[in-house]
């Protein structure tokens, strides 16, 4: 299947690997999309006030899909925080992919 999408996107001359803007929290963020071996990771680069977060998409055992940190979150609360965060940033970045498609 994620062949499929990298031919769509490659007939269409959409680069997946150019940079772009996101809204998240009524800030404009800059996500870098990057290649670490044969996974796609985002680097979200926010507002000065705040260092950039590596974000990727992974599996859970059953292949149910989620969006998290690199490195994840080791305590339980900050974790919590980190997945909900990495939830909504992953989501925005999907919605990105699917208006260039339309």
């Amino acid at each position: 299947m994620q062949e499929l999408i990298a031919d769509f996107f490659k007939r269409n001359r959409i680069d997946l690997m150019k940079p772009f803007e996101i809204v998240h929290k009524d800030e404009t963020v800059y996500v870098i999309p990057r290649k670490i071996g044969i996974d796609q990771v985002y680097i979200i680069d926010f507002p000065p006030r705040r260092p950039p977060i590596m974000l990727a998409k992974a599996a859970k055992q059953g292949g149910q899909s989620f969006w998290t940190t690199i490195p994840e979150e080791r305590q339980a609360a900050l974790q919590q925080r980190a997945l909900a965060e990495a939830a909504l940033l992953g989501n925005l970045i999907t919605t990105h992919y699917q208006t260039l498609v339309k």
